[in-house]
């Protein structure tokens, strides 16, 4: 229910000029409060608690917010087109086919629609390539690729969403399952377990050989030390 009021939301800031051209009433109070409340939804798709870490966190949000942006450009186009062929059809009964203010307001309406689509959009992209493990060098350059082909840049964002939402359920169940068995330290061991990385290489602060694999067993109980 939330994701289908967020999306009628958006819809609706993303058309609004479109729509207060078509009424004939302008009401500014309320294109600040729409705006308003369409950053903050931008910055805040989901619950600040519904994920157990801040990466899951920002991966879910990412996701529901390709998923927003899908519903709502879909919507968008068809109200922008339907609207567009309103303005042609009044503007050709009115006589006044180069009146410059039409076109003027015209293109500024629709790329107001497509500004905001955009923030949706890139706000999701970049959240889910910066959180995501799954999905990997290939997928990330496909994507970049396959976003300037139509049709194919929507089949492949909807690729993009499962891949991250089987991410999101995945790290979900392995941290809730984490959690539920920290008491029992099923990695503990009798002596410390010492990592040594291969040739060439350096065990630094912020970067290991060793990628996750030492977290998760020091969440586990181990007590882990580097060859350095």
């Amino acid at each position: 229910m939330r994701r289908w009021v967020l999306a009628f939301l958006m819809t609706v800031e993303a058309n609004w000029f479109s729509l207060m051209d078509a009424s004939g009433s302008t009401s500014w109070l309320l294109t600040l409060l729409l705006f308003g409340e369409f950053l903050y939804f931008a910055m805040r798709p989901i619950e600040k608690g519904s994920a157990p870490t801040k990466r899951i966190w920002y991966l879910k949000s990412g996701c529901e917010l390709l998923r927003l942006f899908l519903l709502s450009a879909t919507a968008t186009v068809l109200i922008q087109v339907i609207w567009l062929r309103w303005l042609i059809a009044r503007t050709s009964q009115g006589g006044d086919h180069g009146n410059g203010a039409v076109v003027a307001n015209a293109i500024f309406c629709v790329l107001w629609a497509v500004l905001l689509e955009a923030v949706v959009f890139w706000d999701g992209m970049i959240r889910v390539y910066l959180t995501s493990v799954q999905l990997g060098l290939k997928h990330r350059v496909l994507a970049a690729l396959c976003g300037w082909i139509p049709i194919l840049n929507i089949w492949y964002l909807s690729k993009i969403i499962r891949i991250t939402a089987d991410e999101v359920e995945f790290e979900t169940e392995k941290w809730e399952l984490d959690a539920a068995r920290a008491e029992n330290e099923i990695c503990k061991t009798r002596y410390p377990i010492l990592l040594v990385h291969g040739v060439f290489f350096r065990d630094f602060r912020y970067l290991n050989y060793w990628g996750r694999i030492p977290k998760e067993l020091q969440r586990n109980g181990a007590t882990v030390f580097y060859g350095q």
